[in-house]
């Protein structure tokens, strides 16, 4: 078994605590639900947009680079 396959299969294991602790701090997450996923979704859009602008300079430049 490799180390992807077990990691995988013991994946579960790291988010029970997390998952717990939301649980129990549920009162506060729900009061603060709507900013919470406000910051996912942009926190995720801006992931998406530096993500792809290194993308496009690393394509850039290895094509560059092969003109040469």
């Amino acid at each position: 078994m490799s180390a992807p396959e077990i990691l995988i299969g013991i994946m579960g294991i790291f988010f029970v605590a997390p998952v717990v602790n939301l649980l129990g701090c549920w009162d506060v997450v729900r009061q603060n639900l709507i900013a919470i996923m406000g910051i996912i979704f942009l926190s995720t859009l801006l992931v998406f947009g530096i993500s792809g602008k290194l993308s496009q300079l690393v394509i850039d430049r290895k094509g560059a680079d092969e003109d040469v």
